[in-house]
């Protein structure tokens, strides 16, 4: 690996909407830390596409060789990358010009830390920003205490476009879980959490677009059941709270909207699959407490657990930065 490269930025693509794309390399053209290379994976093939937008810039094109899926997609600009640290971005996402200058800074303050994301701000598919409820500041988020952070609050980074990672550490998880086609980002989220903390760029670095045709809103319920039934196993099993707070909460929080998902998705799909995996679900989730606690949820009857320190979200320590 050419370590005197700092970043790779590590960008999947699949029949990408072509005005986002443009908006993408524009972000990526504006960037006032320039000392990075593009490693582009393709579902499909837009190699002429990629020629005609990426024209002039440090970028290599690749195909994705193995199964037209996204983490099969991730993990190869991964294994293609020569920097010592990778932004991931998805393709309809843009970068705001400081973003890879203020991850990196950051990243690098936090010896404790080996992966940072940012705060977003949300646009539509016009791209006009239509959330902008972000702080200015820097953070983090212990080693000691990211395991209970993400018990409670659940994937931080959010979406996979606001994490910049050290290779290294990546590396030594072994890749995303190609067998999640859902929640591998959070899975490898989790997995980093048992030996390392978590920086935070406060300030939105990230304009991250909503629209219907993303792949959270896409991908069949059934693979949202599977993988966080697999998620919450580790979550359980990574945090300190009592056995009983835990199994109540989890099941309150991940197995209600779990359930929920399902439940409405076989309203206009009556689809075994789901059904499957809601009946397979194994501890922690339980699926005749995630009934009983939906149950109650319907009724107006909350379940609040308190988890001391960890019920409030840590915020910025430098709020000049």
């Amino acid at each position: 690996m050419d370590n005197t490269l700092e970043i790779s930025i590590c960008l999947t693509l699949y029949k990408p909407n072509l005005v986002y794309l443009k908006e993408l390399v524009t972000g990526i053209r504006n960037q006032t830390f320039q000392e990075f290379e593009i490693i582009i994976s393709d579902n499909d093939d837009s190699e002429s596409i990629v020629r005609d937008y990426f024209k002039g810039l440090n970028y290599r094109y690749y195909k994705n060789e193995g199964p037209k899926e996204i983490f099969y997609n991730v993990n190869n600009t991964i294994r293609k990358s020569k920097g010592q640290y990778l932004q991931f971005l998805c393709q309809d996402d843009v970068m705001l010009p400081t973003m890879l200058e203020k991850q990196l800074s950051t990243l690098k303050k936090y010896s404790d830390c080996k992966f940072i994301y940012t705060q977003t701000k949300k646009i539509n598919e016009n791209s006009e920003i239509v959330n902008d409820l972000v702080e200015k500041g820097i953070g983090q988020i212990s080693k000691k205490e990211l395991g209970n952070y993400l018990f409670v609050f659940g994937c931080l980074p959010g979406n996979l476009s606001t994490v910049m990672v050290a290779k290294y550490a990546i590396i030594a998880e072994g890749l995303f879980d190609t067998s999640m086609n859902y929640a591998s980002d959070f899975n490898m989220w989790i997995r980093l959490s048992r030996n390392s903390g978590l920086a935070i760029n406060y300030e939105g670095l990230l304009l991250l677009r909503t629209h219907d045709n993303q792949a959270s809103f896409t991908l069949p319920s059934r693979y949202f059941i599977r993988d966080m039934n697999r998620n919450t196993k580790i979550l359980f099993q990574n945090s300190d709270f009592s056995w009983l707070k835990k199994y109540i909460y989890i099941n309150a929080t991940y197995g209600k909207t779990i359930f929920i998902k399902g439940v409405k998705s076989l309203k206009h799909d009556w689809n075994f699959g789901v059904i499957w995996n809601l009946i397979r679900l194994s501890f922690p989730l339980h699926i005749f407490t995630i009934i009983l606690i939906t149950i109650c949820y319907y009724l107006g009857l909350k379940i609040n657990l308190n988890f001391g320190n960890y019920n409030t979200f840590p915020g910025p320590i430098n709020k000049d930065k």
